[in-house]
């Protein structure tokens, strides 16, 4: 059984498009029967928001009261907004560069930042996913950008996502240029990197869901 099934697809392709792949390809509530048995599954929820209201923060309590694993991102600095697990200000400098490792059950997650206009962004990622990934044993690793989903010129996250080789998720701040639904890239290694987007409205909360099993393999991803 290959360790990294690779069930997502190109960057261009919306969600909705992928629901009519095969299943394993599907962006849906699916688990595959042949994973079913002596597999222990692990389950964690990535919420992320650019606003600050109370119906943020009505909606974040009611899901993590039915939801063990949750991580909650601002896509904006949150210097006195809803209390985050991390956000684009909250990522302190370690002596192995700009990173937060967090901790939910036995998943392991690495969050990272991208600034628009930082030169070598790509580099920097790259050095520290792989570090968080190896080093650290992280399952997943999510980068919380400002670079703006696609840019006429510079960086942008579909080309973060091209060029990353251990990226999982990109949680992006919202420019005239977001999609309206999650999108999905193909990494330098032609693996799976998720692309979501919250809108800057007061009230909108993204939510990812993603189950790994005991080897720390994606088999279910849901929005």
């Amino acid at each position: 059984m290959n360790s990294r099934r690779k069930f997502l697809f190109q960057g261009s392709l919306a969600a909705t498009a992928l629901m009519v792949a095969k299943p394993y390809n599907a962006l849906a509530n699916y688990s595959s029967p042949l994973l079913q048995g002596g597999f222990n599954y692990n389950n964690i929820t990535f919420l992320h928001t650019a606003g600050e209201s109370l119906a943020v923060a009505t909606q974040v309590k009611k899901i993590a009261g039915k939801t063990a694993s949750i991580i909650l991102h601002h896509s904006n600095k949150n210097e006195q907004a809803i209390n985050c697990d991390a956000s684009l200000g909250s990522i302190s400098e370690n002596e192995d560069g700009g990173y937060k490792i967090i901790n939910k059950e036995n998943i392991c997650v690495g969050i990272i930042t991208a600034t628009a206009g930082e030169q070598g962004a790509i580099n920097r990622v790259n050095n520290l996913s792989a570090f968080l990934k190896k080093e650290k044993n992280c399952s997943l690793v999510v980068c919380v950008s400002a670079l703006g989903y696609k840019n006429k010129t510079g960086i942008d996250d579909l080309t973060l996502a091209s060029e990353s080789e251990n990226l999982d998720i990109i949680i992006g701040k919202y420019t005239s240029t977001s999609p309206n639904r999650p999108m999905i890239a193909r990494s330098k290694k032609k693996a799976e990197v998720i692309i979501q987007h919250t809108e800057e409205n007061a009230d909108a909360l993204g939510k990812i869901k993603i189950g790994l099993d005991n080897y720390g393999n994606k088999y279910h991803v849901s929005f």
